[in-house]
């Protein structure tokens, strides 16, 4: 139950909705409240303004998506999403949102982003996104550990 809740407070990020998926007590503080599977495809059926997303697990494998017709990990750190073609994305005029999802990702002071530039490993055609995990004092390492929200408005 507690993965079905974060599932779907991550579909609340990824569609931009004001929904939260916690419930205020009378004292002001926080309780988790129960979301079915169902509940979950629905929120995230209903994204309004946002043409694809995606919450994409470490290697790949996604575990919620719309809009992209392929995810792959050609490299460490590298994932390349193809968008379904009847989306006709520009690349070059998007501004994907991106974060760590942190309850499918290992280890800490982890990172995910966009890279728009050249790209590393992916096609014209596909968004790129990096994973990296960080080391104090020592070298910031591509990481296949990351998880991670992808939005694309």
């Amino acid at each position: 139950m507690k993965n079905q809740s974060f599932y779907f407070a991550c579909c609340v990020l990824v569609a931009l909705l004001s929904q939260a998926s916690a419930a205020e007590n009378n004292n002001g503080s926080t309780a988790d409240v129960g979301i079915t599977a169902g509940a979950q495809a629905s929120a995230a059926s209903s994204a309004k303004g946002v043409r694809a997303y995606a919450i994409v697990k470490p290697g790949g494998e996604a575990l919620l998506k719309k809009g992209f017709k392929s995810i792959t990990n050609p490299q460490t750190g590298v994932y390349c999403l193809k968008p379904k073609n009847d989306l006709n994305l520009d690349l070059l005029g998007i501004a994907p949102s991106v974060t760590v999802e942190w309850g499918e990702s290992s280890g800490n002071n982890l990172s995910a982003f966009y890279h728009q530039t050249v790209p590393l490993a992916c096609s014209e055609k596909e968004i790129e996104i990096l994973t990296f995990s960080f080391t104090a004092g020592g070298n910031n390492e591509p990481s296949n550990n990351v998880a991670f929200v992808i939005s694309v408005p």
